[in-house]
């Protein structure tokens, strides 16, 4: 009767003491073949893909409710949602031209011309995952981690192009859960 009890305590203890997420940058390659086709340059950077740690003064569990709650308000699908490590996000998903209601060139950069940002045309494909952990302090940190690669419609997904996070996003999904939970 009592092995029972602490295999379920050590379980609970595991999972309330999930490593972090991994938030590191990797690296990626750009390929660019020139209008004629006959040149191709191969560049490799680091990856726009950063955890955005932003801290809540509430327990992780509130956080991780209400941040829930701003996924499905924001319209965003969760198919990746894992309440024992408070994870929430879609890694998969397909946007054009607005989110949330605000234009895409406020949350992702893709290079355009003056006018004109490629974020406003191209087809969109949108990693949002975010995480809930335990502040050292008390409360908690949402760490938010978006990647973005945009396809040129004229072009065809053949085409992609790594975007960078503007990390206002990351900053929104905090302030509409600081909002949800009256915390100012």
């Amino acid at each position: 009767m009592v092995r029972p009890l602490i295999c379920c305590a050590l379980l609970a203890a595991c999972a309330s003491n999930s490593p972090p997420p991994d938030v590191s940058v990797t690296p990626v390659s750009a390929r660019v073949v020139t209008s004629t086709g006959s040149g191709v340059v191969d560049l490799s950077r680091s990856a726009e893909t950063i955890g955005v740690p932003i801290a809540v003064s509430a327990n992780p569990d509130t956080v991780y409710v209400a941040l829930v709650a701003v996924y499905r308000e924001l319209g965003v699908p969760t198919p990746l949602l894992e309440p024992a490590h408070r994870v929430a996000g879609n890694e998969m998903l397909r946007v054009r031209r607005r989110f949330g209601g605000a234009p895409m060139q406020s949350y992702v950069d893709c290079g355009g011309t003056p006018g004109q940002p490629n974020a406003e045309t191209y087809d969109m494909e949108i990693g949002l995952v975010s995480y809930v952990t335990p502040a050292a302090g008390g409360g908690s940190t949402i760490t938010t981690t978006l990647s973005a690669a945009g396809n040129d419609p004229m072009l065809g997904k053949d085409r992609q192009m790594r975007c960078a996070s503007t990390g206002e996003l990351e900053r929104r999904i905090v302030r509409m859960v600081r909002d949800r939970l009256k915390l100012g």
